[in-house]
């Protein structure tokens, strides 16, 4: 059972980069619990807050 919420874990965090906020809900558990499913699988987690979006100048 660990070894399956690890793997979905791992696989929406990274291919469908869903938040842990979001797995978390999607399985009942908590969002340590999905950090420390995450590190057993050592995928690295992202930085906080959205993708910086890099601004172009007017013209």
């Amino acid at each position: 059972m660990r070894a399956r919420l690890i793997e979905h874990c791992a696989r929406r965090y990274s291919e469908d980069r869903a938040s842990l906020r979001v797995i978390a809900a999607e399985t009942g558990r908590s969002q340590t619990a999905v950090r420390r499913a995450l590190a057993q699988a050592r995928v690295p987690l992202r930085g906080p807050g959205a993708p910086q979006i890099e601004e172009s100048e007017p013209g």
